[in-house]
C-alpha cells in the first residue's frame, strides 16, 4: 500500500486562509508525520512531495532522518519537490496546491506506476487509528464524509489512479477559497457528478495535528457505534441517496448523526 504525503515547507505569507507559518514548525511537524508513516502505519511505500521550491539535496539534508527510518523498516521511500505556482495558489488557495502536488506526483512518481489506488494525507497531520481503518487493500475510493453534506473531507482519502486520471487530475484548478468553494466541495462535486462509486471509512479518523487553515489542534479520540459500522460498511451507503434514507432511519431511530 501506497501513502503520500503532501509538504510545503516554505509558505508565502500572501497565501490566504493560512496560520502556521513558521517554517521550523512546519518542519517539525512534517518530520513527525514521515517517522509516524514509517513505524505506525501499514503503508509499504511512501511519497513525500514538496512544492515550496527547495532543492531535493535540502530536502533531503531537511529530512535526512527518512534515510534511517527507510532502512530499519525496509519501507520504500520516494522524495519529490518543485517549485508550485504562487500566484494560484494565492488566488484559489491552499487546495490548488495541495492538487499540483498530487498531479506532480502522478506525473513524477516511478513507486506510483505499479499501483492502483494511493492514500494521501495532509503532511503535519498524523491519525491515531490507522490501524482500524487500514486493515486490507483496498481497491476502491474511500473518504470520510457526512451523508447530508455537499462535501468530502480530504485531509485523508483513498483514491483508485484510473479514477483520478480520468475525473480527478485537473479538478483542483476550479477550488476558490476566498468563494467558500474548497478543494473538499470540489472532490465532492466530481464524485457525485460522474456518478463513481465510493465509500465511508468504517470508522471516525482521529487526527492529531494542527489545522494550517485555523491553526486548531486535532487529537481526538473517537468512539464509532456499532451500527454506524454496519451501515458505513453496507453497499447501500456508496450511492448518495442511499446515504440519505439510511441517515435519516438512523437518526430517527437511534438519534445517531452520520
Amino acid at each position: 500500500m501506497l501513502l503520500i504525503i503532501t509538504s510545503c515547507i516554505k509558505v508565502n505569507n500572501k497565501i490566504p486562509f493560512l496560520t502556521v507559518k513558521n517554517e521550523n514548525d512546519r518542519l517539525n511537524q512534517y518530520i513527525e508525520t514521515l517517522v509516524w508513516a514509517f513505524t505506525n502505519t501499514p503503508f509499504d511505500k511512501i511519497i513525500y512531495c514538496d512544492n515550496s521550491g527547495i532543492s531535493l539535496d535540502e530536502l533531503k539534508n531537511k529530512l535526512s532522518i527518512t534515510q534511517k527510518l527507510s532502512k530499519q523498516t525496509g519501507k520504500r521511500f520516494e522524495l519529490l519537490g518543485f517549485q508550485g505556482n504562487l500566484k494560484q495558489v494565492y488566488l484559489k488557495g491552499k487546495g490548488y496546491g495541495e492538487g499540483e502536488i498530487i498531479d506532480y506526483v502522478y506525473k513524477n512518481s516511478q513507486l506510483l506506476k505499479s499501483e492502483t489506488v494511493y492514500y494521501k494525507i495532509t503532511g503535519r497531520l498524523t491519525i491515531n487509528n490507522i490501524l482500524t481503518l487500514i486493515k486490507n487493500k483496498q481497491t476502491e475510493n474511500i473518504f470520510l464524509f457526512r451523508a447530508n453534506a455537499k462535501y468530502v473531507d480530504t485531509r485523508f482519502y483513498c483514491l483508485k489512479i484510473s479514477d483520478y486520471k480520468k475525473y480527478f487530475r485537473n479538478v483542483y484548478k476550479l477550488t476558490n477559497d476566498s468563494n467558500g468553494y474548497y478543494l473538499e466541495h470540489v472532490y465532492y462535486d466530481t464524485l457525485n457528478n460522474n456518478k463513481i462509486s465510493y465509500r465511508r471509512f468504517l470508522a471516525e479518523i482521529e487526527f492529531r495535528g494542527i489545522s494550517g487553515s485555523t491553526g486548531e489542534i486535532y487529537n481526538t479520540l473517537n468512539t464509532t457505534h456499532w451500527l454506524k459500522s454496519f451501515i458505513f460498511s453496507s453497499p447501500l451507503y456508496t450511492t448518495y441517496i442511499g446515504r440519505l434514507l439510511t441517515n435519516i432511519i438512523v437518526t430517527i431511530f437511534k438519534k445517531q448523526k452520520f
